[in-house]
């Protein structure tokens, strides 16, 4: 996927490439074709098992059958178990080195693995069947995004829709082709397009509202954000999103209710408990604050920039020798970044340690210099990783 600070949240759809079960070349023989449209009914209704058990009937008696070996390697890439995809995959391509199918699934593979320039060479094999053209279009396009080449990645796009204009990834991804360069309203044509040619997609719902914060949108962004949550009743990002815009907003008391809605669909959801830490630091309850982050850390979890985080909670607790701690910590691990250093400096001259204080403000101003944007202070972004 395109990849954007804080903003929107792609899920483009490649297990989708993998999971069709359909355009394979038929093996001779009635009853393998038979059982090769069997097995591709069993994976397409879900019953895994059924569909993998047909599949190693026909490969022991057919142990060169292609289709069957594609669609095993299919099948075990839809459940992420990559190497033995990837071990079907290369037994169908050591007999058809330039089958479409398994070069398809190679180059997803490798992708996931960031290994993209192979993942390249197999995406542009793909291409070159008609059947699989528009994956591999969609696979070229995320592969040149990772590669940071963006105007690569929107040619592909446009390619794509040349074929198919209602495509979902390649809408949704000019969308965020356009934000990231500046020009909202184009990437807000190609996201309200996806939408519209994709109403029941929580995924265009939530691009929508991810854009709609970012443009000042709150009404726009609250509606879509929940029509997101609503389409999906168990992911809990659209919902930790519009926590994090009632936070944004100064609307905490919505956006505490928001992040507890987002824990009822995935407890384990970090960035919620965050949030929620955040909110109640906003409202200056910090000891409901550092209950939260406690709850993070006792489930052996940790997130972007927590031991400065802990150090600002212990700095407004007056607690001054526990927040130097987390301050250390946190100047260890960030020693570049200039918060640290900017509150250890406070916190040493709260100590009358004026000589530790001076050598803090001294590397602030160093870092300041050579970066005149960098920050003194968090804001709620300096702990969500980016996306």
């Amino acid at each position: 996927m395109f990849t954007l600070r804080s903003r929107a949240v792609l899920f483009l759809s490649l297990f989708s490439i993998v999971v069709r079960a359909n355009g394979f070349a038929q093996p001779k023989g009635d009853d393998s074709r038979t059982a090769i449209a069997q097995a591709e009914e069993y994976f397409s209704n879900g019953s895994f098992t059924s569909a993998v058990y047909l599949l190693d009937g026909i490969l022991k008696n057919d142990p060169r059958n292609v289709p069957a070996l594609t669609l095993l390697g299919r099948a075990y890439l839809a459940v992420k178990q990559f190497q033995e995809a990837e071990r079907f995959f290369k037994r169908a391509l050591a007999i058809e080195t330039k089958n479409a199918d398994a070069n398809l699934g190679m180059s997803l593979i490798l992708l996931f693995d960031n290994k993209l320039e192979n993942a390249k060479q197999h995406a542009l094999v793909a291409l070159n069947d008609k059947s699989t053209r528009v994956d591999a279009l969609n696979l070229l396009s995320q592969i040149a995004a990772n590669q940071e080449k963006l105007d690569e990645a929107r040619q592909y796009c446009e390619q794509i829709l040349a074929i198919d204009s209602t495509h979902f990834d390649a809408l949704s991804n000019l969308g965020v082709f356009y934000q990231k360069t500046g020009n909202e309203a184009k990437a807000l044509a190609f996201f309200q397009k996806a939408a519209a040619f994709h109403p029941d997609n929580p995924s265009a719902c939530h691009n929508l509202g991810v854009l709609y914060s970012n443009m000042g949108r709150l009404h726009d962004a609250i509606i879509a954000l929940n029509t997101a949550a609503r389409l999906d009743s168990l992911e809990a990002r659209s919902v930790r999103t519009l926590g994090l815009l009632y936070l944004r907003s100064g609307l905490f008391r919505e956006a505490l209710t928001t992040f507890r809605r987002a824990l009822e669909r995935d407890f384990l959801d970090i960035e919620s408990r965050v949030g929620a830490a955040l909110t109640f630091w906003s409202l200056q309850e910090y000891d409901n604050a550092l209950k939260e982050i406690d709850e993070i850390r006792s489930m052996g979890l940790r997130f972007k920039r927590m031991e400065l985080f802990l150090a600002n909670l212990y700095f407004q607790k007056k607690d001054y020798d526990q927040a130097i701690a987390f301050a250390e910590k946190d100047k260890k691990q960030n020693p570049a970044q200039a918060e640290g250093h900017y509150l250890l400096g406070i916190l040493y001259r709260l100590k009358a340690q004026q000589d530790k204080a001076d050598f803090e403000f001294e590397e602030v101003a160093a870092i300041t210099k050579q970066n005149p944007k960098a920050a003194l202070t968090f804001d709620v972004n300096s702990f969500f990783r980016e996306e």
